[in-house]
């Protein structure tokens, strides 16, 4: 039976994901002491993290929490999800620079509002988080796929598979988000065991030979336990 995400047009499911990134927005801006780890980061701005990862290193906004110091190590890194929706939005950073003096005389906001605003606008109503629909492809060497991993190390869902639940688990401090390779999200315990046995079938279909990387990887990764 055809679900309601394979049922819709491409142009319905873009509608749904939009306003689910704007739910994620309203609720980021109410706070200004929510902060996020950098994969859900990513996430927000719908760039990868190791995209994140070379702008703090180029001291690019959007900036992390004023308690990061560059090439301190055992310093956790965070974003204030206000931040991150005043960067989204194109507004004026209201935070701390945390990048001292390199960024001296460049106003962070406009940095942003110039360089990077309508290019992120553009960047997330292109990107393809439909990778579960059969019409897309599904293969072991595509770029990183965010997935919600819950307290167990268990993969609860690709991020974008289910809209009713994206905003919650967003926003859950019990819920993070690991970025991972297809094959490597299916060799882990899913919360749902059907839920991953039906991306193996999909696998079947649009990346044939997925499956067998897939099974191989579990069979070394239970032969340790």
């Amino acid at each position: 039976m055809a679900t309601v995400e394979e049922q819709e047009t491409a142009e319905q499911r873009e509608k749904r994901r939009e306003e689910v990134h704007i739910e994620i927005e309203r609720i980021a801006a109410l706070s200004s002491t929510l902060t996020v780890k950098p994969a859900k980061a990513a996430f927000f701005l719908s760039i990868s993290e190791k995209e994140l990862e070379n702008r703090r290193g180029r001291k690019e906004p959007p900036p992390p929490t004023p308690t990061w110091v560059a090439g301190q190590k055992g310093v956790p890194v965070s974003y204030f999800a206000r931040t991150l929706f005043e960067y989204i939005r194109g507004e004026p950073i209201s935070q701390i620079n945390p990048y001292g003096n390199a960024l001296f005389g460049i106003n962070l906001g406009a940095n942003a509002a110039a360089a990077n605003a309508s290019a992120d606008r553009r960047a997330r109503s292109m990107m393809s988080p439909m990778r579960w629909d059969a019409t897309s492809s599904v293969q072991a060497d595509d770029n990183m796929e965010p997935f919600f991993i819950d307290a167990l190390n268990r993969v609860m869902m690709h991020c974008w598979e289910d809209y009713t639940k994206t905003s919650d688990y967003f926003f859950s401090e019990l819920v993070e988000i690991e970025w991972l390779q297809w094959d490597d999200a299916l060799s882990m315990v899913w919360e749902d065991e059907s839920s991953r046995l039906n991306w193996l079938g999909i696998a079947d279909a649009v990346a044939p030979g997925l499956r067998v990387v897939v099974e191989d990887k579990r069979k070394a990764m239970f032969s340790k336990i």
